[in-house]
């Protein structure tokens, strides 16, 4: 569910609930419900049915509806419809952009390079106007939260304990944390616990080198050599090591 730069009210008859089976309408879209298959609405109009700006309140409807028609979960995001900066915020990508092993990538996936050339200047752009607050959705994710009875979960920007914990706290039931994991598969171990330090956080950096490689049809991964040197750091000195299973080795019979 996106505010756009997303919203609405449910498809069906009014002389019945909403079911799973029915199409979902957004801002007078009426949408699939692709709940079976893959967690993704799909938003197209042109003439009339164009939508120009969805508004959290537009989104807060669309989280009551959703809700009504029995999703199991939402995801409230600020973001527009165009590959942008609005989803990843953070850095400019240089190093990716100018990558010579991406270049074929850009091409196919933007049909030409001059055209792969204006979206990184439209990405240089976005990445100065769009600021890079942790969890800039969580006020959208708040005020969905108390409309609705389904689970919220809040994404976007957050890399510290303490923000997840606040986040949780104030504004969703669930929190994400998605890119990070490239660098650290183990973040989790890190980040999860009763005895961590509120201060603790991922390494990741929010260069973004990562994400505009995937437009490029590579695999998600860390790309940025001085994160992957703080991981391996923090590898080396234990520090995703689960102490339950340490703990669980040394009751262990000989």
């Amino acid at each position: 569910m996106t505010a756009s730069d997303g919203a609405g009210s449910a498809a069906g008859s009014r002389d019945r609930p909403p079911t799973l089976d029915d199409p979902v309408a957004i801002a007078g879209m009426r949408l699939r419900n692709r709940l079976y298959r893959a967690p993704l609405l799909e938003c197209a109009g042109t003439g009339d049915d164009a939508v120009g700006r969805l508004t959290d309140d537009d989104a807060v409807a669309a989280g009551e509806r959703l809700a009504d028609a029995g999703f199991d979960a939402v995801v409230p995001v600020r973001t527009s419809v165009f590959w942008d900066m609005s989803v990843v915020r953070g850095e400019f990508p240089t190093s990716a952009w100018r990558d010579p092993e991406l270049r074929d990538g850009f091409r196919a996936a933007f049909e030409s390079l001059p055209r792969a050339a204006a979206v990184a200047v439209g990405n240089w752009v976005e990445s100065l106007a769009y600021g890079r607050e942790p969890g800039w959705n969580r006020d959208l994710c708040r005020r969905v939260r108390n409309r609705i009875d389904a689970p919220v979960l809040c994404e976007g920007g957050l890399r510290e304990r303490s923000q997840l914990d606040d986040a949780l706290a104030r504004d969703a039931g669930l929190v994400g944390v998605a890119r990070p994991v490239y660098s650290e598969p183990e973040l989790p171990t890190r980040l999860l616990g009763e005895r961590v330090d509120p201060g603790v956080r991922a390494v990741c950096a929010d260069c973004n080198n990562c994400a505009v490689a995937q437009a490029a049809g590579e695999s998600g991964v860390c790309r940025t050599p001085s994160v992957l040197r703080t991981a391996g750091e923090l590898r080396r000195h234990g520090a995703y090591d689960r102490p339950d299973a340490a703990e669980s080795s040394d009751g262990d019979d000989p």
